[in-house]
C-alpha cells in the first residue's frame, strides 16, 4: 500500500500557488496531468510559470517504489494501452494535476519583457490548484473563437508570449522542423488507421512554455556546477548523410 498522508516536512517552505488561475492542455486520452500553466501580466511583460508534478514527494530515493521505477525507467505507451513506470495511484491519481485539487508541484517561475528578454528566473517548490483542464483541440477552438471565459485571457496570454519566444528563439539560428506525429485511431481494440495529427497553435504554446523552462532549469543547473542528465544526439552515419545530400539536391543546396 501506498502511504497518502505526506510526512510534515514535504508540505513545509513550498509557495502557496493555489490563487493563480492555472491551467493544464494535454491529448483527449492522457490520464495523467504532469504539467501546468499559469501567467501573470505586467507592466514590463509577462510572469509565466509552469509547474512540474512533484513526484520526488511521494517516492523517497532507496525506497522499494524508487527501486522499481529505476528498473522500469520509462512509461511505455501503447496504443490505448500504458505500461507505467510508477503506479496509476501515484501517476494518474496522487501526481496528476488534476482540475478543482490541490497538488504538490515544482515551479519555474520566468519574468520576460515584452520583446521576449528574460529579466528574472526562480524555482521554487509550490502547492497549485488547476483550475481547468483543456485539451489541445478545446484550446484551439476557444483561441479561434475568443470565448469569453477567463481561460481564454489566459491563454491570450500564453499565446502572445509564446510567439515572441518563439521568433525570438528562431531569430537566433533555431531550426524548427515543424514535423507531424502520426496519430493512431482505434476502433475499440483495434487499429482502424493510422493518420497524421495536426500540429496545433496549442501545442505550439505547450511546446515553447516547456523549452523556456527547460533553458532556464539547465542554465541554473549549469551555474551552480550541478551534475544533471542530458540527452546527446548520435553522430549522423554516413548512409544517412548521403540520403540527406540527394534530398537537398531537389532543392538546389549544396
Amino acid at each position: 500500500t501506498i502511504e497518502q498522508d505526506l510526512p510534515e516536512h514535504e508540505l513545509q517552505n513550498r509557495k502557496e500557488l493555489t490563487d493563480l488561475f492555472t491551467i493544464t492542455i494535454d491529448g483527449d486520452d492522457a490520464k495523467d496531468f504532469d504539467d501546468a500553466i499559469s501567467i501573470k501580466e505586467t507592466d514590463k511583460g509577462y510572469i509565466l510559470y509552469v509547474h512540474i508534478a512533484d513526484v520526488s514527494a511521494y517516492i523517497q530515493p532507496g525506497t522499494p517504489l524508487d527501486k522499481e521505477a529505476y528498473e522500469r525507467g520509462t512509461s511505455y505507451y501503447l496504443g490505448i494501452r500504458v505500461l507505467p513506470m510508477l503506479p496509476e495511484v501515484i501517476s494518474n491519481g496522487l501526481c496528476s494535476l488534476k482540475q478543482d485539487e490541490d497538488r504538490l508541484t515544482m515551479t519555474a517561475e520566468m519574468h520576460f519583457n515584452h520583446t521576449g528578454d528574460l529579466l528574472h528566473f526562480d524555482y521554487y517548490r509550490s502547492k497549485i490548484r488547476v483550475n481547468k483542464r483543456l485539451t489541445y483541440k478545446i484550446a484551439e477552438e476557444i483561441l479561434h473563437t475568443k470565448d469569453p471565459a477567463d481561460y481564454y485571457d489566459v491563454l491570450h496570454k500564453i499565446e502572445t508570449i509564446a510567439f515572441v519566444l518563439k521568433e525570438k528563439r528562431l531569430s537566433n539560428g533555431r531550426l524548427d522542423l515543424n514535423l507531424a506525429d502520426e496519430e493512431m485511431i482505434f476502433d475499440g481494440h483495434n487499429i482502424k488507421e493510422i493518420v497524421q495529427a495536426d500540429r496545433l497553435k496549442s501545442n505550439m504554446i505547450i511546446e515553447e512554455c516547456m523549452l523556456s523552462a527547460n533553458e532556464c532549469v539547465a542554465k541554473l543547473l549549469k551555474d551552480k556546477k550541478i551534475p544533471s542528465l542530458y540527452r546527446v544526439h548520435e553522430a549522423i552515419t554516413e548512409e544517412s548523410k548521403g540520403s540527406l545530400r540527394q534530398f537537398l539536391k531537389l532543392f538546389n543546396i549544396k
